[in-house]
């Protein structure tokens, strides 16, 4: 009854600000790719002349970088000097920064630093492709960047799959060669290994009975070394042969590829263990097939679109009014509407079924263009199953799909 009042309260909701809302729907469809992809830390691939000549870095400590952060402030490295500044942007992908303060050192040979802020200066556009932001004047491309967390990795950008920056994050096990050839798998998701990378030279994980920490190096050959040896906890389980073959293989470990969203680890170019990213691992594009139904879709997701009412495909405008929602272990749910913050409980099952409990409470701040937050509460009210594809989380009616989530930091 209450979920009930609360899903005319969006209606009204929605009724008072329909001309707000038009609007914001209106632009709604520009943001494919649209400013949250601009965010983040840039590495420069290369920059046009003044004179029309394509510039590259000669060394990866000249190469020039770029911040880009939601307040519209922007710092960054020339390749010899610091910057910091501001600029301003829209859902039409104009892009201007603002006179830039830099230091002032003297370097030799700064010609790839001198066309980086010259070009930066006359910048009036953008545009994200193939994981790409291309910075633009009058059209014409002069500034071409790939994700920093990328270009630490690889140079071979074929090896990095679907945003999934190798080897940096937390995988899970799907598969591993013991010493006699044999394919092994966990029997059971508690004892599954996993493996965290982190960008300081860090490794950690669980190894299906024991956890352990240690150091790694890889480079831009796709290089990938344990530190021998790794530390770890000494306990007695039964039944740990998952846990000795995954030891003995990470420990001969000298490579890694990325294929689609997997990690694969190699030994003289031949696979030894496959992961996958942990946010995905517990579960399939057939959720029933999951172990234990819950774990997959434990965690926090952010909304990628919902159907409204009418059928309509609606998509957040902005990152600050994107819907989230967390589902924990105890049945617990809780998230962000686009406007209101709301909590309750959820219930599933090894059928993926998947039902909210009526009612949610949330917050009842009024929003202008509130529109993706009336859809997406009818949306969650109306589910009664779920699936998982390609990494996200799909809710359904019957046999439809009302809302499409990814997690929340892929």
């Amino acid at each position: 009854m209450v979920m009930k009042n609360f899903m005319i309260f969006s209606k009204n909701y929605l009724l008072q600000s329909l001309c707000a809302a038009l609007c914001f729907l209106a632009l709604a469809t520009a943001c494919a790719n649209g400013k949250s992809d601009l965010y983040g830390e840039w590495t420069l691939v290369s920059v046009k002349s003044a004179a029309g000549e394509t510039l590259t870095a000669d060394k990866p400590e000249r190469t020039p970088k770029i911040k880009l952060e939601k307040d519209g402030k922007v710092s960054g490295f020339g390749g010899c000097n610091h910057y910091t500044g501001t600029f301003s942007t829209d859902n039409k992908k104009s892009l201007k920064f603002n006179p830039l303060a830099a230091t002032k050192k003297m370097c030799l040979d700064a010609n790839v630093e001198d066309a980086f802020f010259a070009a930066v200066a006359a910048i009036d556009g953008y545009k994200i492709a193939d994981g790409k932001l291309i910075l633009k004047k009058g059209g014409t491309e002069t500034i071409v960047f790939k994700s920093s967390s990328e270009a630490a990795c690889t140079k071979s950008e074929a090896t990095c799959a679907k945003g999934k920056y190798c080897p940096y994050g937390e995988w899970t096990l799907v598969s591993v060669k013991s010493a006699a050839g044999e394919t092994l798998k966990a029997d059971t998701p508690e004892k599954t290994p996993t493996v965290k990378f982190e960008k300081d030279g860090k490794v950690s994980g669980f190894g299906g009975c024991n956890r352990y920490t240690g150091t790694f190096t890889t480079d831009v050959k796709a290089s990938l070394k344990f530190a021998s040896p790794l530390a770890a906890t000494k306990k007695m389980c039964l039944g740990a042969t998952i846990e000795d073959a995954y030891f003995a293989a990470i420990a001969t470990v000298d490579g890694y590829k990325i294929d689609g969203d997997k990690l694969i680890l190699t030994k003289g170019g031949q696979e030894v263990a496959v992961f996958n990213p942990s946010a995905a691992a517990a579960c399939t594009d057939n959720a029933a097939a999951c172990t234990h139904s819950q774990s997959c879709i434990h965690g926090e997701w952010t909304l990628v679109s919902v159907k409204s009412a009418a059928g309509e495909t609606l998509t957040p405008d902005a990152p600050e009014k994107t819907p989230t929602v967390k589902l924990e272990a105890d049945g617990k749910v809780s998230g962000f509407g686009g406007c209101n913050r709301y909590t309750g409980t959820f219930t599933t099952d090894d059928k993926a079924s998947l039902k909210f409990s009526s009612p949610l409470a949330a917050t009842r701040k009024m929003c202008p263009g509130a529109n993706i937050e009336g859809a997406f509460f009818a949306a969650v009210a109306a589910s009664d199953s779920y699936k998982i594809a390609d990494g996200r989380l799909i809710l359904k009616k019957g046999s439809e799909e009302v809302a499409a989530l990814k997690p929340s930091k892929q």
